[in-house]
């Protein structure tokens, strides 16, 4: 899953957050990936010869020394986001880019009235997803990063002025 910010053909600075999970928590119905660190690192390293600034979370990138916040955990995902996001240099002729390599997953929301809409989830290496049956089902103890709220925020709360937001 691909997630960019574009403003302006990139004419300013490029950001990426680059998350790669090959393994996740013992007992969930994730398998692990194979390629998904290597994935992500290649993308990374094509990203920084684009020139952007490139964050990499991916279990290896956490193993070596003052590291282990690029783990790629739910709550240093959401701390890199939010890092990015919240950059006062952030301007209208910046790119913010963010990717997942990993396991998504799909509920079906439930309203009162009966109406049901497939929400998107990306799992980190700590999702918790063994006993959701619907998106309604879905707490912050999940663990779950919504691919929808995800996008809502890229297009208004942290990059505003009507900054559009391309995914792919």
């Amino acid at each position: 899953m691909l997630l960019a910010a574009p403003f302006v053909e990139a004419a300013g600075k490029r950001y990426a957050v680059v998350v790669g999970v090959k393994s996740y928590r013992s007992g969930q119905p994730l398998p692990e990936l194979s390629y998904t660190e290597n994935d992500a690192s290649q993308l990374a390293k094509t990203l920084e010869n684009g020139g952007y600034q490139v964050t990499l979370m991916t279990q290896t990138a956490s193993t070596s020394d003052g590291n282990s916040v690029m783990a790629p955990q739910s709550a240093f995902i959401r701390d890199q986001l939010e890092a990015v996001l919240s950059n006062p240099n952030l301007k209208t002729d910046d790119m913010v880019l963010v990717a997942f390599a990993g396991h998504g997953v799909q509920f079906e929301y439930h309203t009162p009235d009966g109406t049901r809409t497939p929400r998107f989830y990306f799992c980190p290496g700590d999702a918790d997803i063994k006993d959701v049956k619907t998106a309604n089902d879905v707490t912050e103890r999940n663990r779950l990063i919504d691919l929808t709220e995800l996008y809502a925020g890229l297009k208004t709360e942290g990059l505003q002025g009507g900054r559009e937001v391309a995914a792919g």
